[in-house]
């Protein structure tokens, strides 16, 4: 009401200046309307949106409360300003606030938890501007949390013409509520209780009857209907005063100077009015005194001209706690002390000192961290050519671990990127890739701690002659690559950087798990001897543009250039650039590469027929374009399309070892996304029921118990058709028809999601909804059919039919309010049935009554005189087939 009182007294305002028309008004709180620039002509008894937000900022600030979490709700239009002006006026201050904006209308229990949790995160004082009803699911979600127990306070501030009946709803919630609302404060504009005032609403709300047929019912007048008459009796004293001292009354500006910086004596009390035209906005702090009867009373009063608060005498906040929640809690918000304690522990998960290391063995040969020494054939077929590599075997709290001997360039700076990078890793946990324990890096023996894979590496298994290698095996194999780098490549790391297949390690089951990944900073510290040939065969893996470039920066693509180089080693088991190298040296190769040419400079192998696939895959890995270059969610998928091709077939299970060790872990991928499908189909089918039957009915169906009927006290069912439609239908073909329904129930359908209905059923034309089963809804049932029916109304104006869009569909409605017995009917398609009397007036509603027009029975419009929001005429007495008389009404609009 408020809002749409303030967007008529701006033009209002504005032709008043232009005419000099004095213009003195209990409404208008919109901040544009301060400016008397613009209204020099007029008076504003409201209250502005600045003094509430400097109410609540004197309340923060006198409990020494910087902390503040702001939860207004967007659908409300009172509370949805108020906490947008809240949030502009609070974040200029010192304050630090955290916005949390909600929506009624679609927010279920988990998104309020969500809310209240995140809220819990940064501040312990909680605003709430929202509507009773609203607030009271708030506070029900708070206390389940936890969030009442005197450690939080919840200002709030409901709608100016709300009750502040928070709790009272006589349910099995009222005393949990009840409970909460001992930690909430609420802050309301200021209001007379004294006996003239009292006596003048309740004249207000008597009169309105007798003359005006307006019944408030449970409502009372607003302090803004009150203020109307205070304006009007101002008026009135002002022109008096005017024509008293010779004055021309019909001077606006004059007028409106006498009614400035003043005060009068409104029927409610003081009304003093400041030298810009504005009222002085009084404010009540109220608080629960007696958590028996758990009515909230008025503890305090804020002078809106002094800016001072003051509690009544004897009154004060009763808190729940030993006295108000302090700003910021013992342990901070999140625990903070833990969190910084934890913190540095997290930094420097990964040190281990010398001593806590076992050293059982040194293992000769190629290690689990080892280079290519040599890339002739004879080293790839004679392990025991290759030189020693430090990586000695040990055990680390009783666990075998392989150790990476370190030697560096410089001293190792461990700043907070170094730090970083060692916390990066320990997050990163996947079935293939090798976990790193940590590093030891104080004593002068530096080694990395990483987990022992006692098969070795990639390169000694494909160099061993002894283990033989189907096509199978070998896709295995580079699934677990992909695999690996599959979740590097979606980490926070990106990339890998250093894939070979030396770092490709194989564990008891013959998984292949990715090492050397990560840290680059430790990586780049590492002495490298660029003119060695160890460091010259370490390039035949790196992708072309690196090599190019004077400062390499690892990549994805990079990556992928040499995953295809590791494809050419499990597809030969030879080692890169085999042939190439039996008449030119490894450095005449890596010139080639790195100067270009068409083709480029690759590996040439032979390929088996059954690995042509693999062979095209390799290929467009190493393509001199990088960004050509496939991902590795796209090998994955290729691959898998490959491998089952192959079927069962394969010699793996009669030579090396049983097909399960192998299959493993990628059979346990495979059962993981398949029950991921199911899970899914599942969902899809659940949703289709929900679609056909009550969600808490289908519940029952789907654990195979019995849907008892039920009978139903009292709701409102709406029944509408299509004035017209058979000739609408005689004039379209029947698929027109079927089209234009379908449109039809489409727009129906999305209007009704907004409001607590159910959709019984659509017969040609005719649609049912109900509202109040199968969850009851008290008495609200009557409101939602008739702001749904409202809204129907609104929708077919603009809905148009496709093959005739000239013409416009008219509604015909008709509500009733009643008891009826509601269940599940046959097998084969049940359906969730009405059966009453209510059912059948309800459709002779429907029927006698008009188009565009919203007939309701006497039951309904009773029910709906408890929402005063709505405009309704009484039709009269009418003859209702099968009825007799009935006295009937039309529901006309409604100002919510």
């Amino acid at each position: 009401m408020e809002t749409g009182c303030s967007l008529a007294v701006e033009p209002l305002s504005y032709m008043a200046a232009k005419w000099n028309i004095p213009v003195i008004t209990p409404a208008g709180s919109a901040g544009i309307l301060a400016d008397k620039t613009l209204f020099p002509t007029l008076t504003r008894l409201s209250f502005g949106m600045q003094e509430y937000a400097e109410m609540y900022l004197h309340v923060l600030h006198m409990y020494s409360w910087k902390h503040v979490a702001l939860i207004y709700d967007k659908d409300d239009v009172f509370s949805g300003i108020i906490g947008a002006t809240f949030y502009n006026i609070f974040r200029s201050t010192d304050l630090a606030l955290a916005h949390r904006p909600v929506r009624s209308r679609s927010f279920g229990a988990d998104d309020y938890r969500e809310v209240l949790q995140k809220a819990n995160q940064e501040a312990r004082v909680i605003i709430l501007l929202a509507a009773p009803a609203t607030i009271r699911v708030l506070l029900l979600h708070a206390h389940a949390l936890g969030y009442t127990t005197g450690e939080h306070v919840f200002l709030s501030t409901i709608p100016v013409d709300k009750k502040l009946d928070i709790w009272q709803r006589n349910d099995e919630n009222d005393e949990i509520v009840k409970g909460a609302c001992r930690t909430a404060v609420f802050i309301a504009l200021s209001e007379s209780f004294d006996l003239d005032y009292v006596t003048f609403k309740k004249n207000i709300v008597e009169r309105a009857l007798r003359d005006y047929n307006l019944d408030f019912g449970k409502a009372e007048p607003t302090v803004l209907l009150t203020g109307f008459y205070d304006a009007i009796m101002i008026y009135a004293d002002v022109i008096n005063e005017t024509l008293a001292q010779g004055g021309d009354p019909t001077d606006g500006s004059d007028v409106t100077r006498r009614v400035w910086n003043r005060t009068f004596n409104g029927i409610g009390g003081r009304v003093s009015i400041n030298d810009n035209g504005d009222k002085y906005t009084d404010f009540n702090l109220f608080g629960m005194q007696d958590t028996t009867n758990g009515i909230f009373e008025v503890i305090g009063e804020y002078d809106g001209k002094t800016k001072m608060f003051s509690f009544r005498p004897g009154m004060s906040i009763k808190w729940v706690g030993s006295g108000p929640p302090p700003d910021v809690p013992e342990c901070g918000f999140r625990e903070d002390r833990k969190w910084k304690i934890q913190s540095q522990r997290d930094l420097w998960w990964w040190k281990i000192e010398l001593d806590e290391l076992q050293i059982k063995e040194r293992k000769l040969g190629s290690s689990v961290f080892s280079v290519m020494s040599q890339m002739s054939a004879t080293a790839r077929t004679d392990p025991s050519t290759h030189d020693e590599i430090s990586g000695d075997i040990a055990v680390y709290k009783g666990i075998p671990v392989q150790l990476k001997h370190l030697h560096f360039k410089d001293a190792l700076q461990m700043n907070k990127e170094f730090l970083h990078e060692f916390k990066m890793i320990r997050d990163v946990n996947h079935a293939n890739l090798a976990r790193l324990y940590g590093a030891c890096l104080d004593a002068p023996r530096k080694v990395l701690v990483a987990e022992f894979c006692p098969k070795g590496t990639l390169q000694d298994l494909l160099g061993n002659p002894q283990i033989k290698l189907d096509a199978q095996f070998k896709f295995s194999l580079t699934i677990d690559i992909v695999q690996g780098m599959c979740f590097l490549h979606d980490s926070q790391l990106h990339h890998h950087g250093r894939l070979k297949s030396s770092c490709c390690l194989i564990d008891n089951r013959f998984t292949v798990k990715l090492a050397d990944f990560g840290l680059p900073t430790l990586y780049n510290n590492i002495a490298v001897d660029r003119t060695s040939q160890e460091y010259i065969n370490e390039c035949l893996w790196t992708a072309p543009e690196l090599l190019r470039s004077d400062v390499a920066m690892a990549t994805k693509e990079a990556d992928m250039y040499s995953f295809g180089i590791v494809l050419q080693e499990i597809i030969t088991r030879e080692s890169p650039f085999f042939k190439e190298t039996l008449d030119v040296t490894v450095s005449e190769i890596l010139v080639k590469v790195i100067k270009g040419s068409n083709p480029p400079m690759r590996p040439c192998c032979e390929v088996p027929h059954r690995l042509s696939e693999l062979h095209e895959l390799m290929k467009s890995c190493w393509s001199e374009e990088p960004a050509h270059r496939p991902s590795f969610i796209t090998i994955r998928k290729d691959l898998k399309k490959i491998l089952a091709r192959f079927g069962e077939s394969g010699n793996l299970l009669d030579t090396l070892l049983r097909r399960m060790e192998l299959y493993a872990n990628n059979l346990e991928k495979l059962v993981e996304e398949k029950t991921l499908e199911l899970r899914e189909e599942k969902k899809k089918s659940e949703e289709l029921l929900y679609q056909i039957l009550p969600r808490s009915v289908a519940e029952k169906l789907k654990r195979g118990l019995r849907v008892e009927p039920e009978e139903f006290e009292c709701v409102t069912i709406y029944f509408s058709d299509i004035c017209g439609f058979t000739t609408i239908s005689a004039r379209s073909t029947p698929m027109q028809v079927v089209d234009l329904l379908n449109d039809l129930y489409l727009c129906f359908d999305a209007v009704i999601d907004a409001y607590d209905v159910y959709k019984v059923e659509t017969i040609g034309d005719a649609y049912m909804v109900v509202s109040g089963l199968p969850q009851r809804n008290g008495n609200k049932h009557a409101q939602q059919i008739a702001l749904m029916s409202l809204a129907l109304l609104q929708a077919i104006d603009t809905f148009r039919m496709h093959h005739l869009p000239g013409e416009k569909l008219r509604l015909r409605i008709g509500l009733h309010s009643g008891s009826v017995c509601a269940g599940v009917v046959g097998q084969k398609m049940p359906r969730y049935c009405l059966f009453g009397d209510t059912v059948n007036t309800a459709s002779r509603m429907e029927s006698h009554g008009e188009a565009l027009k919203i007939h309701m029975s006497d039951p309904t419009k009773q029910i709906l005189d408890d929402f005063p929001t709505f405009n309704i005429q009484k039709r009269g007495v009418i003859e209702v087939k099968g009825k007799g008389p009935m006295s009937t009404f039309w529901l006309l609009s409604s100002s919510s």
